[in-house]
């Protein structure tokens, strides 16, 4: 079990490694993107919603362990002056299923969903350039968990009172 920047982090490694993208054409965006200015092609990843989907806690030798399972909505945009985002958008579904995705996910404690929203295509005209920008949402699982000691566990005692 990771922390989400952590599975998150990963997520990204999982997109540059399998697409053989250089350090900083994968990153972590917050509600704002970077259009390229180069023709590299870059890969924007976002959290839209983060829901939980279940909880525990249990109490083990005077040690608490507490863990929650997510559910996050991802959104990858995929973006680039020339054509590399037109060409290229199909291989990112590839990559997330590839053997290595695998290895990565079971790592980290995170899973990946199968099935994807599809893709959504949001280039625009700018000028006499096309950026193009694909955007595709997916569901990533997730659980995150913590342990701490708790003295004072056995020392609840009953009180019943009575009314004289």
């Amino acid at each position: 079990m990771s922390d989400s920047l952590t599975v998150l982090k990963a997520f990204c490694g999982i997109l540059q490694s399998e697409l053989q993208l250089d350090d900083g054409q994968v990153y972590v965006w917050d509600q704002k993107i970077n259009i390229p200015t180069d023709d590299k092609l870059y890969i924007a990843v976002g959290v839209e919603s983060v829901t939980p989907f279940g909880s525990k806690t249990q109490f083990i030798d005077g040690d608490e362990y507490q863990s929650a399972n997510f559910k996050a909505t991802l959104s990858i945009d995929i973006l680039s002056r020339g054509s590399d985002a037109r060409d290229r958008k199909e291989e990112v579904i590839l990559a997330l299923k590839s053997t290595y995705a695998q290895q990565v996910q079971e790592k980290y404690g995170f899973y990946i969903a199968t099935l994807t929203s599809g893709f959504t295509n949001l280039s625009e005209i700018e000028g006499a350039a096309i950026p193009y920008r694909f955007n595709l949402a997916l569901n990533l699982q997730y659980a995150v968990s913590k342990s701490k000691a708790v003295d004072y566990y056995d020392t609840f005692t009953k009180e019943i009172r009575t009314e004289a």
